[in-house]
């Protein structure tokens, strides 16, 4: 698989939201191509640090969204979804507001979460 996907047990956001939320913008935004195998549950499970569980649940999410099929002899497998400007918008509308949410709660503003944003931002560049 050619995303990196990580878990931030610091964030609000549960294991398996973080993880669906993830897979789906890789899939949404072409990282994922149809046809691109996931890792099996316990290996991504095991990578991950998480109980097989959070990758069992995470997984159903995207095969009910259609994002995704699992068969036993072919594993778990990216759909050949359409997507479209609109679906990559709301998504990450969606995020946003998460995040801006969770700033909230921590009582920083979004002046401040901007601020990080760009100080990460240019730590990796």
């Amino acid at each position: 698989m050619s995303v990196e996907l990580t878990i931030d047990s610091s964030l609000s956001i549960p294991a398996h939201e973080q993880l669906t939320n993830q897979i789906t913008g890789a899939i949404l935004s072409g990282k994922l191509s149809p046809g691109s195998q996931l890792p099996t549950v316990r290996a991504l499970a095991r990578d991950l640090g998480i109980a097989p569980g959070t990758v069992m649940r995470t997984y159903a999410s995207l095969s009910e969204a259609g994002l995704i099929t699992t068969a036993r002899s072919k594993g778990t497998i990216v759909n050949g979804r359409k997507t479209n400007d609109d679906e990559l918008a709301n998504h990450l509308i969606q995020l946003t507001q998460r995040y801006l949410a969770d700033l909230r709660a921590f009582g920083f503003t979004e002046q401040d979460g901007i601020k990080e944003l760009t100080r990460l931002r240019e730590d990796k560049e």
